[in-house]
């Protein structure tokens, strides 16, 4: 399917690289049209298969109508060859000059580039096509910043193999769609091995292997995000989580599992303990790689935290004395502002007073919404989010709210 992509031919726009250090560039144009290149703003020549060579700081801009009606728009528009480190900016859109976005127009772009980051408005499209980012960073083992990915609308294969390898990046970006296409994620983030943070998965309706592979071989991950659909697809969470040895935490609200395969060793080498949150009507789910993982406790969803069950509570940085009062009278206003807080029964707060690590009982997931993002209590600065780390929910606090925020940003919503 052929969706469209705006461009203003007014402005003059461009794919552009910026060199961190020496570094090569070369780009293979596999599809029919023209192309055209900038070093260092000299000015627009037509560009041939050239390797350039560039030092640092310095850019090197492209531009072109490259057809997409020809049949050598199977291996994608082109590919770069990248040696060194580089930044990029701008967008690949501009390459195609307002032609139509198709099926793997961008497909290996830059897989197995020396590149580091990617401006957020890298990729603006918000309906996308058929394998159009298929492997674009594959094998990227420098990239630590990648692009926003704002589109809603998706197509089979759209992601497919987008980052895998990418051993660098922490932080994945949000994926805000909530109708999926099959294979639309499948191994997205497979072997990023120092991934911390995921995107939400808020999809209800999945469809066939959609987030299969997804995160294979993260092996920094130790929260997964909440999986909320009750009815599974095929091969949908198949291999999902495999490998990543430290995950912990899962929250999976699935009750219909009679799909081939969906849940085909998706745990298969987590952690051999952690949590595994389920629906509360969902009694048939098998234990092991298959299923649930062995030796994790289960709790049904709303049971996490108050009424029969209890959790840790820990200041992130460690107790802090000198406002320890403080901190004890925050979450004591807490508890008093919630119906579903007065039912969780509290330890004695005085803890904090000795202990670096001190024991209460929380619900912050349905904590009352008034509260802000951040509570200023005696020069240090308290989120109203309990988030979890390595399996045990933390407060976080720190001595900028912008730092507290941050903070919030890394981990996952408890």
């Amino acid at each position: 399917m052929r969706r469209r992509f705006l461009f203003n031919k007014d402005i003059e726009e461009s794919l552009v690289i910026t060199a961190n250090e020496p570094s090569t560039v070369t780009f293979d144009v596999y599809a029919l049209g023209t192309c055209e290149y900038n070093l260092n703003n000299t000015g627009w020549v037509k560009y041939t298969t050239t390797t350039y060579s560039l030092n640092t700081g310095e850019t090197i801009s492209f531009r072109g109508d490259l057809s997409t009606s020809s049949t050598a728009i199977d291996q994608g528009v082109g590919r770069f060859s990248i040696d060194g480190n580089v930044d990029l900016y701008g967008s690949p859109m501009y390459l195609l000059a307002g032609q139509f976005l198709k099926e793997g127009v961008f497909e290996s772009l830059f897989a197995y580039c020396g590149i580091r980051n990617v401006s957020s408005t890298f990729l603006p499209a918000t309906t996308l096509a058929d394998s159009c980012y298929y492997s674009m960073f594959q094998g990227c083992t420098s990239l630590t910043t990648a692009p926003e990915l704002p589109a809603t609308t998706l197509e089979e294969r759209c992601y497919y193999f987008m980052f895998r390898d990418c051993k660098s990046l922490t932080t994945a970006p949000e994926l805000p769609a909530t109708t999926l296409a099959n294979h639309c994620y499948q191994h997205m983030f497979q072997n990023c091995t120092s991934l911390t943070v995921v995107p939400e998965l808020p999809a209800t309706t999945l469809s066939t292997g959609c987030y299969s592979n997804m995160f294979y071989g993260c092996t920094s991950l130790t929260t997964a995000p909440e999986l909320p659909a009750t009815t599974l697809s095929k091969y949908c969470y198949s291999n999902m989580f495999r490998g990543c040895s430290k995950l912990n935490y899962i929250k999976m609200l699935a009750t219909d599992i009679s799909a081939s395969d969906c849940l085909f060793e998706w745990v298969y080498g987590v952690s051999s303990t952690g949590t595994f949150v389920k629906h509360p009507d969902m009694n048939s789910l098998p234990t092991g790689s298959s299923g649930i993982p062995s030796g994790w406790t289960v709790v049904n969803d709303g049971e996490e935290s108050g009424g029969n069950l209890t959790f840790p509570v820990r200041l992130y940085e460690g107790s802090n004395n000198s406002n320890a009062s403080e901190v004890i009278s925050f979450f004591n206003d807490l508890k008093n502002s919630s119906e579903r807080l007065q039912q969780t029964t509290f330890w004695d707060f005085s803890d904090i007073l000795t202990l670096p690590e001190y024991y209460g009982v929380t619900d912050f997931a349905n904590m009352v919404t008034d509260y802000k993002n951040v509570i200023h209590i005696n020069d240090i600065y308290y989120t109203d989010r309990m988030y979890v780390y390595e399996g045990q929910p933390y407060i976080h606090y720190s001595r900028s709210p912008a730092e507290a925020r941050s903070r919030c940003a890394r981990l996952q919503l408890w």
